[in-house]
């Protein structure tokens, strides 16, 4: 899957081409690429032909077959949402962790028992500072609670993992978005061996965080601001009053355009994935995908740090439904766009145009 390009075909494929999705892959491997203002900048030229900033990053060549077998070790069988064992729902034990978390709080407690546990060292998360996410890396499970809740823009999550390795940490986990979860996974296959465990998140788009986050401000007095959810069509922001409904319509000005050509909503590449599409109030949809997310859950259920129980067969079909519609409309910006970065197989791509 190693392609023989730098960073001249990373700036015209992706950066020009405002597909950039702000993961920070290629940020610190090269002294000549920063972030600004949410976007990767290419301050100056190296001159080298093949560079890893082109080959970690998830809006270059990705090979979809070639992954699977990578991650899973084989094809994958659902089309819709990727690679898996079974699926759940599951919530936190403990009022602790539900408190700070959102939904079920199960991200939260996983991060916290695989640290406990020793599966890891450490986990880059998204930390919220003026309600813009940077990444950290959590190492207890207060740190981790500082982290919790869902946000709605971007965390450079990758910079988090790369100074994790240069900090000597030997076991990192992640909790990341669909597009970081494969950047980990294309660094994985050029030798990265410190990422033990990613915990995927579902995600349909993100937001620009400077525009979103100013829109929202005019609205709302941000001091009072203390956690986002969307859900039916409307962005609900709890406040220390009472919450505020705004329409989807309104912010969508706001997502990344990038997003409009992902078509993974539920971090398919990851060890296990995790959100709320599907569950009831109170509760996160798990799919676990390999034997290191079997181990985590188990263990986690066994020390008590969480609960789950089967996901309702409607529920999951109502899962997969959204699924195949997201990729059904980014196949089609991908062919509009004349984009080439994505290779999957002919049956997996008649099985999304067909299936709705």
């Amino acid at each position: 899957m190693v392609v023989k390009k730098g960073a001249k075909e990373l700036e015209r494929e992706v950066i020009k081409a405002g597909l950039c999705t702000s993961c920070g892959a290629c940020v610190d491997i090269c002294p000549y690429i920063n972030l600004v203002k949410e976007r990767a900048v290419i301050i100056e030229q190296c001159g080298i032909d093949e560079g890893k900033c082109y080959n970690f990053c998830p809006r270059t060549y990705v090979d979809i077959i070639a992954l699977d077998q990578q991650v899973f070790g084989d094809n994958r069988k659902d089309a819709a949402i990727g690679s898996y064992i079974s699926i759940l729902a599951g919530r936190a034990k403990g009022d602790e962790i539900k408190n700070f978390a959102q939904d079920g709080g199960v991200v939260s407690a996983l991060c916290a028992y695989a640290i406990d546990s020793g599966m890891v060292d450490g986990v880059v998360l998204a930390k919220s500072s003026d309600l813009i996410p940077s990444p950290i890396i959590a190492r207890t499970k207060e740190e981790i609670l500082k982290s919790a809740g869902t946000k709605y823009t971007v965390s450079p999550t990758l910079i988090g993992v790369k100074d994790g390795v240069k900090d000597g940490i030997e076991k990192i986990g992640m909790v990341a978005t669909p597009c970081q979860v494969t950047a980990a996974r294309k660094m994985q296959n050029m030798g990265e061996e410190a990422i033990k465990l990613t915990i995927g998140l579902f995600c349909m788009e993100a937001f620009f965080s400077g525009d979103f986050y100013e829109y929202l401000n005019k609205k709302i007095n941000p001091s009072l601001i203390k956690k986002l959810n969307i859900t039916g069509g409307k962005l609900i922001v709890q406040t220390d009053n009472s919450p505020v409904e705004i329409e989807l319509s309104e912010i969508k000005q706001f997502a990344r355009p990038t997003c409009g050509v992902c078509l993974d909503v539920t971090s398919e590449f990851a060890d296990i994935s995790i959100g709320s599409i599907g569950s009831e109030e109170g509760w996160n949809t798990i799919i676990i995908r390999n034997k290191i997310a079997e181990d985590l859950i188990k263990g986690a259920e066994e020390k008590g740090t969480i609960e789950t129980k089967p996901l309702l067969e409607e529920k999951i079909e109502l899962l997969k439904k959204i699924a195949l519609k997201k990729k059904k409309s980014s196949i089609g910006s991908i062919e509009d766009k004349k984009l080439g970065y994505l290779k999957l197989s002919e049956e997996d791509r008649s099985q999304i145009m067909e299936a709705l």
